[in-house]
C-alpha cells in the first residue's frame, strides 16, 4: 500500500485523505457558526490537524474557535502557526484574528509586549483592503483598553479614518455610535 496514509479508520490514498480533511473542515466551519457548536468544531479542527498538522485552514479555524472559547494561549499558538504557513493573500485574516487574541491576552495581563504584538498584527492586517475596516476597528478599540496605553485621541483618530474611508461598511455603524459616545464623554470632561 505505498503512498497510503492512516486516516483514523482505514488506510487512505492521498486523494481520499484530502477529501476527508476537506469534509472535516467544512463540518467544523458549519459547527462554529453557533455558540453551541464551538466545542464540537474544535474537535473537528483537531481531527483534521491529526491528518494534516500544517493545514492553514484547520489551524486558523481552531485558533478562531479557541479565541471564542476564551482559550487564549492556544488560540495565539494556532494562529501564529497558521500565519507562518499561510500564503500572502491569506495572512491578513489570520493577523486580524491573532490581533484580537493578543488584545484579549493584553486585557488580562496588561503586558506591553501583548499590546505591541496586537498593535503590529492590526497594522499588518490593515494592509489588505479586504479586512482593513475590521482591522481599523480593532486597532482603534485596542487604545480603549485599560492600562497606560489607553488613548482616546488615538482611538478617535483611527475611528475617524475608518468612517471616512468606509462610511457604509457594516462595522461603521457601531463605530459611529461609539465615536459619538466618546466625544460626548470628552465634552463633559470625563
Amino acid at each position: 500500500m505505498s503512498g497510503a496514509l492512516w486516516g483514523g479508520r482505514a488506510w487512505l490514498s492521498e486523494r481520499d485523505r484530502q477529501k476527508t480533511i476537506a469534509a472535516m473542515l467544512d463540518h467544523a466551519d458549519e459547527l462554529r457558526r453557533t455558540e453551541q457548536g464551538l466545542s464540537p468544531a474544535a474537535v473537528e479542527f483537531r481531527k483534521a490537524l491529526v491528518l494534516a498538522p500544517d493545514d492553514v485552514r484547520a489551524l486558523r479555524g481552531l485558533g478562531e474557535v479557541e479565541l471564542r472559547l476564551s482559550q487564549i494561549p492556544d488560540a495565539i499558538n494556532h494562529l501564529r502557526r497558521a500565519e507562518e504557513l499561510a500564503e500572502p493573500e491569506e495572512r491578513a485574516t489570520i493577523q486580524l484574528a491573532l490581533g484580537r487574541a493578543l488584545t484579549e491576552r493584553y486585557r488580562g495581563s496588561g503586558n506591553d509586549a501583548d499590546f505591541r504584538a496586537a498593535h503590529n498584527a492590526f497594522l499588518e492586517a490593515r494592509q489588505n483592503p479586504s479586512v482593513e475596516p475590521e482591522a481599523l476597528e480593532a486597532y482603534g478599540a485596542l487604545f480603549l483598553e485599560k492600562g497606560h496605553n489607553f488613548n482616546v485621541d488615538k482611538a478617535l483618530t483611527t475611528f475617524d479614518e475608518l468612517l471616512k474611508k468606509y462610511p457604509d461598511h457594516p462595522v461603521s455603524t457601531g463605530v459611529r455610535a461609539l465615536v459619538a459616545d466618546l466625544r460626548h464623554e470628552a465634552s463633559k470632561g470625563g
